[in-house]
């Protein structure tokens, strides 16, 4: 094909002028055009089009899209019609003719991403701006606007008793309740939990000023070496002391109601780093699945050819040769092809519309289930199922092979089997299920890792930087340490630590107790917090600092 600029038509309007040239076959001239190669300020009225890469000496290679000078050209296709006889139907396009195509819409697809990632910073931080704000505004005040100071202090935080207290010259402790030997001036520290309530503050020495505290004239780095250098020898002072007949945790007290008693007090203000660490959950779902649906569409309708001749486990090692052996049998031979991209994309949609679907479903029918049932369920969604989708993806199926949660569930399976005394044959059942369950999770989170790792290698081998490389690289990133939940493993081990006893094994009748704990202390978070917005701030930054400080 090429450009028919013989045929050229140039519209001069408000100070532009919209030129059009017929694309043509090579010794098929004709009057119906199907494809106009367009322009702006690149012609004459009736001759030189010399538009984008009209003149190149290569195969052409357009782009078509609808723009606002599409009146102008059409304008210009009517005066083709009347000059050189030309016909045009409706289904006519206008192509701005470039070097390369995908190299134009690539470059394209990066602006549009750039906007949608920037409109969505804005949005976060204009959120988190307003969630800041509302915090503030929402926090009591006295007459004269200042914050309400209270009576007295009722709580001070004290270090953990290791051991038996030195004493220096005066009888006094050498390092003594409440004093952060590390810069903090031996002063009770303010923060909301510590010693109990009604316990009067400890009595601070002279010594204990000296040993807690760094003269102002000392420089930071000065400081920093004055206080390693009192950290060890602590330390060395309490490994003597501990070697012959260790003394530990002697003030260590479960709170036996898991304090509830202490939700209202500790939960009942707002702290502005507990907005954010609630704002950056919904944030990093809606970021993970608008990058997951972009790329993954993208990949599905123009998939790269290489990466889908790269091996797979699940189709040169399992599919594959299965396939080919069946062909054989039934006498007609073939090879057996799986385009790697499009089955995991399609994969990878349809598990997150499945998890989109199931969460919006169970908020939906939390209002008709029972007590019991609707808070476990609340938790379930804050806890668990929220902060999985922030990260997901088909690399996630890695989280229950990683050798850690892999050899910690088989032992919980394991302790379970043998409850009873007597392996049956249905136990055994359970475990073989449970062995090909995680072989199953190995081969898709690994070839999911290939499939990501190959596409995702775009973003990172190239001199170009944009955000739509940067984002894609940090996508995968997320992706990567998604994984393994972190935040679910390291709540999941307290509460195993907390209820399952010696065995440390959650039997079913630990997972009902467990279970019940954490939904009559959403019910207790709910009763506690001022309104919905306040609820779902605690709700989501809940974590296992907050866990400990409450049944310590």
């Amino acid at each position: 094909a090429f450009v028919d600029d013989h045929r050229t038509v140039g519209v001069v309007a408000e100070g532009q002028v919209y030129c059009i040239a017929p694309v043509a076959r090579v010794g098929v001239p004709s009057e119906d055009v199907a494809y106009w190669a367009v322009g702006v300020n690149c012609c004459q009225t009736r001759s030189g089009f010399d538009c984008g890469a009209s003149r190149h000496l290569r195969e052409l290679s357009g782009v078509s899209f609808r723009s606002p000078e599409d009146s102008r050209f059409q304008q210009a296709v009517s005066i083709a019609a009347s000059v050189w006889g030309t016909r045009s139907g409706p289904a006519a396009r206008f192509v701005y003719l470039v070097d390369d195509a995908d190299a134009e819409q690539s470059a394209w697809w990066s602006e549009a991403m750039s906007v949608v990632l920037a409109a969505f910073m804005l949005h976060l931080a204009w959120t988190a701006f307003l969630g800041v704000a509302v915090e503030r505004l929402d926090r009591p005040r006295t007459a004269d606007g200042g914050a309400p100071a209270p009576e007295h202090i009722d709580e001070w935080e004290v270090q953990l008793d290791i051991g038996e207290e030195g004493t220096d010259s005066s009888g006094k402790s050498s390092w003594g309740h409440g004093t952060d030997p590390f810069m903090r001036g031996g002063a009770p520290k303010g923060g909301r939990r510590g010693g109990r309530k009604g316990d009067p503050p400890p009595e601070i020495s002279t010594q204990d000023s000296i040993e807690g505290s760094v003269s102002p004239s000392f420089s930071f780095s000065e400081a920093q070496e004055l206080s390693s250098h009192l950290a060890m020898r602590r330390a060395q002072e309490l490994f003597e002391k501990n070697q012959v007949a260790p003394k530990f945790f002697n003030s260590v007290v479960i709170a036996h109601d898991g304090g509830f008693s202490e939700v209202e007090g500790y939960f009942g203000a707002m702290a502005w780093k507990s907005v954010l660490a609630a704002l950056a959950v919904p944030a990093l779902i809606v970021f993970n699945f608008t990058y997951l649906t972009i790329t993954d569409l993208h990949f599905l309708l123009r998939p790269t050819e290489k990466v889908d001749e790269m091996y797979l486990l699940s189709t040169d090692v399992l599919i594959g040769p299965a396939f080919d052996r069946l062909s054989t049998l039934e006498g007609h031979p073939q090879h057996f092809h799986i385009r790697a991209q499009e089955m995991f994309a399609i994969f990878e949609i349809t598990g997150m519309v499945y998890y989109l679907v199931s969460v919006v479903w169970l908020a939906a029918r939390l209002p008709s289930y029972p007590a019991a049932k609707k808070w476990i369920s609340v938790y379930e969604l804050y806890w668990e199922k929220l902060p999985k989708l922030s990260t997901y993806s088909l690399m996630g199926y890695l989280g229950p092979v990683t050798p850690s949660v892999l050899l910690s569930d088989f032992e919980a399976e394991m302790s379970n089997l043998f409850l009873g005394g007597v392996i049956t044959a249905r136990d055994t059942g359970v475990l073989v299920r449970f062995v090909l369950k995680r072989l199953l999770f190995a081969i898709i989170g690994f070839d999911a890792f290939l499939v990501k790792f190959r596409l995702s290698a775009r973003f990172i081998y190239t001199k170009q930087i944009g955000w739509w490389q940067v984002m894609g690289a940090a996508s995968f990133v997320l992706q990567l340490l998604g994984i393994v939940k972190t935040s679910i493993l390291l709540q999941r081990r307290l509460f195993t630590f907390m209820f399952a006893g010696e065995d440390c094994v959650l039997d079913p009748q630990d997972e009902i107790q467990m279970k019940t704990y954490n939904a009559l202390l959403a019910q207790k978070i709910w009763n506690s917090t001022r309104n919905f917005f306040h609820f779902n701030v605690v709700m989501l930054s809940f974590d296992d600092f907050d866990f400990q400080k409450l049944v310590l």
